[in-house]
């Protein structure tokens, strides 16, 4: 009971400092995620027999896995903004997903990305870009508690600069691909907290418009499984 509020507490500490950090510099809030889930990757390396039953209940052929996950990044932007001393540049994703074990340790499934990222100038200037996109992912469990992940979908957003105080929206179309590494903790039959460090990168382009732009990055993110037989 001690350690399953132990993880309760570890990923309520790592989400709240994941939002929190949002309202940060980029570097100081993917520090403090660091920080926090130091402990966290301690538990993971000394899994208890309790913890390694759990994950050989989950990790089974046939299962189904439901999750969802919150993270926060830097983001780089591989285009000519309209702004210059750019102070701030951040990145958000909320990613809920669907998977089903093909094999022991093995799942593939669907996912729904939402990605935000933020440019601030000044008070009155600033950029955003943010996108829905949805596709495929996979991902693979080790006995370790690591898991290695993989994912691709296409999607649409908006691309909005906001000058004096007046917003100028563009529609635009995405490509999206990450891969990523992550840590388990199976701390009940059913469900297990994950923390997992992703590279990202999209390929958008505005309607009507053949010229590419491209904004890559890493994240962190915090989130939860949930396991069904």
């Amino acid at each position: 009971m001690g350690k399953t509020l132990y993880y309760i507490a570890s990923f309520l500490g790592s989400l709240s400092t994941l939002i929190k950090a949002t309202r940060s510099g980029p570097l100081l809030g993917i520090g403090l995620i660091f920080l926090c889930t130091l402990p966290s990757l301690g538990q993971t390396a000394f899994m208890t027999t309790e913890e390694k039953r759990n994950m050989q209940w989950q990790n089974v052929q046939g299962n189904l896995q439901v999750s969802l996950d919150y993270g926060m990044g830097v983001a780089v932007q591989y285009k000519m903004l309209q702004f210059n001393d750019s102070k701030v540049n951040i990145s958000t994703t909320l990613s809920p997903n669907i998977g089903y074990f093909i094999k022991p340790q093995w799942v593939v499934g669907i996912h729904l990305d939402t990605f935000a990222s933020l440019l601030n100038v000044d008070y009155q200037n600033d950029y955003k870009l943010y996108f829905i996109s949805s596709g495929l992912y996979t991902r693979y469990y080790t006995k370790w508690g690591i898991f290695a992940e993989g994912r691709f979908g296409v999607g649409s957003g908006k691309e909005e600069y906001t000058v004096s105080g007046t917003s100028f929206p563009f529609p635009l179309t995405t490509l999206t691909g990450s891969s990523g590494l992550g840590l388990n903790h199976y701390w009940h039959e059913t469900i297990s907290l994950y923390i997992i460090l992703r590279y990202q990168m999209n390929a958008y382009s505005l309607d009507n418009d053949l010229l590419r732009s491209y904004v890559s990055g890493a994240n962190i993110s915090a989130g939860i499984n949930f396991t069904l037989p």
